[in-house]
């Protein structure tokens, strides 16, 4: 079907947690989406059930397989639910399908079970006796009571299935087949006639209504015959290596453990599970357990003392064990989750301790040729096998594998320096590639050099600065090492090796980066002019920006305006005692809203340049300072509005009007007529500007005819503040616009 936004909306919500839900879902299939079988089993045009089936999924209530059953059960539901009580016609309300089943289950056409006909009663003793041919029963002198009972065909299975809701005994035999594949199903009857059904490599025991049962509570119960029947599934699970069952091994109930069960499994485990790394003469082994079924045969061994078992529940990662003619010793994880140092420190400890030169070196081999170098704890597990081997037990294996492996490719900093004769010339420059220092100083080459300097970062620049290494290396190497890394590598060449050729091949290099006056800033320790003139100039053309690193003796007015002219904001950039009004009024003219950069205690910015910027955009009136708003500026951003302006658009501007201005501007008499209301709203605005109070020591004889003058000095030339006669303006105006907005309110 089509997909609605409502599906959309609805595969958004839930798509993490349905794939959380798949992933433990057996039956699902691991390559399909879980929303696309949801919505093909929801009955209804609009997919109104949707939305619960996702949460009873994720909630674990049903499985991939019990989808059919389900569909019956909505399509019931939707089909009958006029017909129930009002409190149980809402499905949000159910938590569980079966929830829903049980207010549903009685619209269910009934079978035809009553057929009394010598006919009827022939065709049920033939469909009954055929299913007890295709079945295993248990003689029921062993079953205490309890009918046991393992169908060997689906015609079997849907016939003991009769009065259940088990997927099993659906008209199709996709779900008996899925099912059979991995262990037999196993049916037990009650003495009061109460059916379950288990299924071993699942791990899983339902009833009629097809609840799953606490399976180690269900085992507890059973007849000792029906017990052997699990415990023989559970080590036959495992028969031809296929280890695609049970998935959670660790779940397995103990009740089914018995001694005979645990030893049928350890073979069964040996042959499949375990790689065994080095065993002794007089019974000592060490192996790694590669998967959750060996971890769990390591649960068995240790006679299920948990705490002695890593990993967590399912986890697929390895672990080591050492043992003594089949007594697990020591276990150890070894992935990074579980890594454990102390834990290791003891298992090398224990292998020592056995006193076997030809085992304690067997092992050190075998566990070094382990490491990987994709977990990072690994990584340390090999350095304390490198620390804490005494080195007579280390072979020229052992140090192969460190030096091919874990120390040619690793980063990690506990490295240990392999004896000299192991580091080949093939080896060292790879040593040098992730960290320069691992390489005795006595052995150093151009080749190892390079390597290290363009590949080991901070750490290998430093090492050489430290030791002089550069020496090592041709001029060429060190440019292409300057310019590596946007040019930041150029603060470890040594001063020496800076001549002047060799800078002005680097500027020349980096002249189109924006980043070339700050690179070659550093340059100057070496006492050459490195920076032209023309350099700069090359800067700002391609960035303005780059005018903030030029150097004071190449930072000239015109550079400046031409930066400006490439950027009307590049005079934020600008050096402030480089600017002058004319940078600020350049600004202005280009880009208006640059008004915000201008305000200076030391330049006198001329009124015509505030007043080209707000007869640009009105709403420059805002970053204008108060001593600039007069009259005419601020009748200059009104006369922009329409002939017939919104009050909201008056208002935009005159919440920047000063109170003292306002009553000789017609928009502003008009709007205070018009909207008397909105007089205490400017008031409060105007209180708030961020630039009335801005300070700008102007020199009163320079001052517009038409600038009243507003600020005088209180205590210091760097305080100024209202004047009494402005303030007592601005507290009449304020006076008149309340009541002008009390006459409005009576």
């Amino acid at each position: 079907m089509a997909i609605t936004p409502r599906l959309l909306f609805l595969k958004k919500k839930w798509d993490e947690r349905l794939s959380e839900r798949q992933a433990k879902d057996s039956s699902h299939p691991q390559d399909a989406n879980p929303m696309d079988f949801l919505i093909d089993i929801d009955p209804t045009k609009k997919r109104e059930y949707t939305d619960w089936l996702c949460r009873t999924y994720v909630s674990g209530n049903f499985r991939y397989e019990d989808r059919d059953r389900v569909k019956v059960t909505l399509e019931l539901f939707n089909r009958y639910k006029h017909r129930l009580p009002v409190e149980q016609r809402d499905i949000g309300r159910m938590k569980t399908e079966q929830a829903v089943w049980a207010i549903v289950e009685g619209f269910l056409p009934k079978e035809d079970n009553e057929d009394s006909t010598p006919g009827g009663r022939e065709k049920k003793r033939r469909e009954r006796a055929k299913a007890l041919a295709e079945s295993e029963l248990v003689d029921g002198e062993l079953t205490e009571g309890w009918i046991v009972v393992s169908p060997n065909t689906h015609f079997a299975s849907r016939w003991w299935a009769k009065g259940t809701r088990w997927c099993t005994g659906m008209e199709t035999d996709e779900h008996y087949r899925a099912y059979m594949e991995t262990s037999p199903l196993r049916i037990f009857i009650t003495p009061d006639g109460k059916k379950y059904q288990a299924h071993v490599s699942t791990m899983t025991i339902c009833d009629a209504k097809d609840l799953t049962q606490d399976f180690g509570q269900m085992v507890k119960r059973l007849p000792q015959a029906a017990l052997d029947l699990l415990r023989k599934d559970l080590v036959d699970c495992f028969e031809n290596a296929d280890l695609n069952v049970l998935n959670y091994p660790e779940d397995c109930p103990p009740e089914l453990l018995d001694k005979e069960t645990i030893e049928a499994l350890k073979r069964k485990f040996h042959e499949i599970a375990d790689r065994e790394l080095a065993r002794s003469e007089d019974g000592w082994v060490l192996k790694i357990h590669d998967s959750k079924y060996a971890k769990w045969l390591l649960f068995l061994q240790l006679e299920n003392d948990r705490r002695l078992l890593p990993g967590n529940r399912g986890r697929e990662g390895s672990c080591i064990s050492l043992s003594k003619n089949g007594e697990v010793v020591d276990v150890i994880p070894f992935n990074s989750s579980d890594y454990d140092k102390a834990g290791t420190s003891k298992l090398i400890a224990n292998v020592i301790a056995t006193e076997d030169a030809k085992f304690i070196e067997s092992c050190a081999e075998r566990l070094m040729d382990n490491w990987n170098e994709s977990l990072p704890a690994v990584s340390k597990f090999a350095t304390q096998l490198t620390k804490e081997f005494p080195d007579q037990y280390k072979s020229d294996k052992f140090w192969q594998s460190y030096t091919e492996g874990f120390g040619a490719y690793t980063r990690n900093e506990s490295f240990v320096t392999p004896p000299h004769k192991y580091l080949t010339e093939e080896i060292l420059p790879q040593f040098a590639k992730y960290n320069l220092a691992r390489v005795p100083l006595s052995m150093i080459t151009s080749e190892i050099v390079e390597s290290g300097l363009m590949h080991s970062g901070t750490d290998g620049a430093k090492f050489a600065q430290e030791n002089d290494l550069f020496r090592f290396v041709s001029e060429e190497f060190l440019f292409e090492f300057a310019i590596h890394d946007v040019g930041n590598n150029t603060q470890y060449v040594p001063t020496k090796y800076l001549t002047s050729k060799f800078v002005s091949k680097f500027l020349e290099y980096r002249a189109s980066n924006i980043g070339i006056l700050d690179v070659a800033t550093d340059f100057n320790r070496t006492g050459i002019s490195v920076i032209t003139e023309e350099h700069c100039k090359q800067a700002v053309e391609r960035s303005p920006a780059a005018i903030a690193s030029v150097p004071k003796r190449f930072l000239t007015p015109e550079l400046c305006h031409h930066a400006i002219a490439n950027s009307a904001f590049a005079i934020n950039d600008i050096p402030k005692d480089a600017r002058t009004a004319e940078m600020y009024v350049q600004a202005m003219e280009d880009a208006p809203e640059t008004l915000a950069y201008v305000h200076s205690k030391q330049i006198m910015i001329p009124y015509d340049a505030f007043l080209n910027a707000v007869t640009r955009s009105p709403a420059n009136l805002g970053i204008v300072p108060l001593p600039y708003r007069t009259v005419e500026l601020c009748s200059a951003a009104f006369s922009l509005l329409d002939s017939d302006p919104a009050p909201w658009q008056i208002e935009e501007i005159a919440k920047h009007v000063p109170p003292m201005v306002a009553r000789y501007i017609p928009q502003m008499r008009t709007l205070l007529e018009k909207e008397p209301y909105t007089c205490n709203w400017l008031a409060g605005s105007y209180r708030n500007d961020k630039h009335i109070r801005e300070f700008m020591p102007l020199n009163e004889d320079e001052l517009p005819a038409a600038l009243p003058r507003l600020f005088r000095e209180k205590g210091s030339k760097d305080f100024m503040t209202m004047p009494d006669e402005v303030i007592a303006i601005m507290q009449e105006f304020e006076e008149a616009m309340r009541l002008n907005s009390s006459q409005m309110h009576s």
